[in-house]
């Protein structure tokens, strides 16, 4: 019974990811022609991600970018910096957190990360097996089925006006008590992007 409940759950997560592969592009085509992406530097988007992230291992990372802010409160936390930003920078963080358009991650320029869609994971968690104790439980054992460790969210990082600063929201997520997260400012200095300020944290 198992080995038929994975067959199904293979089946549909294909056939979901095969469905959102044509949405997808057709997504990216639209998107390109609007004007409201002209903020967004990919190359300086991808550069940035791969300066911060382990390019000695593999992970997964979900397709679509997460929000960098999901609360008010998260906002103020970052118009209070004013040590790191000035007005010009606050306008231009303001313009690029209100850009709503979706942001997909592009697996050829991510060598480091197996890209997985968010189609995938809502199938997983509707999917019920019968075997958990809850909702949360129940997507986890069929999270597992499938991948061998867990999988990471991306904000579409920020930039300040001379694009010397950074902000990234970054999570990973392994199951219902096992995770975490940072909101951080990266400088560019000395040709590299370092640390210098977390926004905020969260860990279950």
């Amino acid at each position: 019974m198992k080995d038929i409940n994975l067959f199904y759950i293979i089946s549909t997560v294909c056939l979901f990811s095969l469905i959102h592969s044509g949405c997808t592009n057709a997504g990216k085509t639209a998107l390109e022609k609007s004007d409201v992406l002209i903020i967004r530097d990919t190359n300086l988007i991808y550069s940035f991600v791969k300066s911060i992230t382990d390019t000695n291992s593999v992970g997964l990372l979900l397709d679509i970018a997460c929000k960098i802010v999901d609360e008010p409160r998260d906002l103020e936390d970052i118009y209070s910096l004013d040590t790191f930003f000035n007005e010009k920078d606050f306008q231009l963080i303001r313009d690029q957190i209100g850009n709503k358009s979706a942001f997909f991650w592009d697996a050829k320029r991510l060598s480091n990360y197996v890209i997985i869609n968010n189609e995938s994971i809502i199938v997983l968690r509707n999917f019920n097996t019968g075997n958990s104790t809850g909702k949360n439980d129940n997507f986890w054992n069929n999270y597992y089925q499938l991948y061998q460790t867990g999988f990471t969210k991306m904000s579409v990082p920020i930039f300040n006006a001379d694009k010397k600063l950074a902000i990234i929201k970054v999570g990973y997520y392994c199951g219902g008590l096992c995770g975490g997260g940072d909101t951080k400012i990266y400088k560019f200095r000395n040709g590299i992007w370092a640390e210098v300020y977390i926004i905020s944290s969260w860990v279950s």
